[in-house]
């Protein structure tokens, strides 16, 4: 007779077990440590409106965007960079626009493209953008892009 009181759980039955405990506990030791001394998870108060307030940009920040012919690179840091579009299509593209969607709120701001006018095809345009002054760009949950008015899909924000 077998008296090892683990024969009924064969060793990887019992690593695996044993991994699991370390890994439910890590996750305990690492919740535990987010609210260290003086911290708002301490003394309870936290709250998503006050964590999105507190967003700021972050510095450079790069995004692409392809999309049926179209390619375009957003360079952005604060409020002001360069977008630049290559019209890959056999067609002229209208005037382009940029727009940054407030991720919390879904508010639409514009941005103001400098000599913004239609891409020829096989084109491409450097534009110089700054989205009005407050904006938060680092908020920002979307960045889209249209094309004579027309809504051309866009940029994923942070």
């Amino acid at each position: 007779m077998n008296t090892n009181k683990n024969a009924a759980h064969p060793p990887h039955t019992l690593r695996r077990r044993a991994l699991a405990s370390l890994v439910a506990l890590g996750a305990v030791a690492l919740v535990a440590g987010c609210g260290g001394a003086g911290s708002s998870a301490e003394k309870g108060t936290t709250t998503a409106a006050s964590q999105v307030a507190t967003q700021t940009a972050t510095g450079p920040r790069s995004f692409n965007y392809v999309n049926n012919g179209l390619e375009a690179t957003l360079d952005i840091d604060g409020t002001t960079g360069t977008l630049a579009i290559t019209n890959g299509r056999e067609a002229k593209v209208g005037k382009p626009a940029l727009y940054a969607l407030d991720g919390p709120t879904g508010k639409r701001t514009d941005a103001a493209l400098d000599g913004a006018a239609p891409i020829p095809a096989g084109a491409t345009a450097r534009l110089a953008f700054r989205f009005p002054d407050g904006t938060d760009t680092a908020a920002a949950g979307f960045f889209g892009l249209e094309f004579g008015g027309e809504d051309a899909g866009g940029f994923d924000g942070p």
